[in-house]
Parts: C-alpha cells; structure tokens; sequence
C-alpha cells in the first residue's frame, strides 16, 4: 500500500515505543535492588521477556502485571546450574554475561544460533552458519533424489511429531 504525505501541519498523537535498553536495565537494577520493585514497561519485547526469564532464573521473582512487572531482588543464587534463555535477544546477552560473573553464578547462556554467530564472528560467522545451513540442506536434498528444490516432493518430508 503507498501513501502520499502532502506538507503541512499535523494533528494528533503518536505512540512512542519505551526504549528496550532502558527496560532491560531497570528489570536488572530492581534485581539486585533491596526491595520489590515496580518496573513500567510500554508494551513487553520478546527481548525484555527473555531478560525477565533470565533474571528468574538467577533467582529475582518476577510477576508480569498489565502495566510491566513486580520484580523481588535476588536474594540468593541458586544452586547448581542456571540455564539462561536469551533467546534472539543480543541485549540480554549483553547485559547478563558481566552480571552472571559478578553474582558468581554458575550459568549457561543460551541463545539461537544466529545470534551465537554473530558474537562468534560477526557478519563472517552469520556468513558461515548460512553457508553450513545450505550445505546441510543440499546433502538432504542429495541423499533424497533432488537436485534443485523444485525436485522436492511432499512424500520426501517427514512431519515431526
């Protein structure tokens, strides 16, 4: 669809997004406060989920309420391993790493795979898992009969259940 904006005055409001930065740093800051915490989000992020599920795992209770979340500091870390999901969410990585070594926590990081490779090698690295990712199609495709993917039928895919 095009739209054609003449120049003139406007009227009106516009929503403005709450910056994502600032909301994964309020979420850790009222995690290591003294005292339960009401952090006020405009709207919830995969990324500001992934950072909230994070900081639960290292032991903050964290409830999501309409306006944002009730976040209850860390009191303690918890024992053994902490799986930390940051999902697509280069920010929680980010933010967490230097917070996961100051707590002493013994944690895991995990992430999807592009964003693993970017961290990993930058443009280079999303380059090579794209290029690991084709070649690992082509074999597929090889070792089903199909040269191109056209060639591809409904009876060479297997549903996963």
């Amino acid at each position: 669809m095009k739209r054609t904006i003449i120049p003139g005055a406007r009227t009106g409001r516009v929503r403005i997004p709450a910056s994502k930065s600032q909301a994964h740093r309020l979420l850790i800051c009222a995690a290591l406060g003294e005292e339960k915490t009401e952090v006020v989000c405009d709207g919830i992020s995969a990324d500001i989920a992934a950072t909230a599920k994070c900081l639960s795992a290292l032991g903050a209770k964290i409830e999501e309420m309409e306006t944002g979340f009730l976040v209850s500091p860390i009191k303690k870390v918890p024992e053994g391993r902490c799986d930390l999901y940051c999902g697509e969410s280069g920010s929680t990585l980010r933010f967490l790493l230097p917070l996961v070594g100051a707590l002493g926590a013994d944690a895991v990081m995990i992430c999807r795979p592009f964003l693993i490779s970017y961290y990993g090698g930058g443009t280079e690295g999303i380059v090579t898992y794209v290029e690991k990712l084709r070649a690992e199609l082509t074999d597929a495709m090889y070792m089903c009969g199909a040269r191109c993917l056209s060639d591809i039928t409904r009876d060479m895919v297997r549903e996963l259940r």
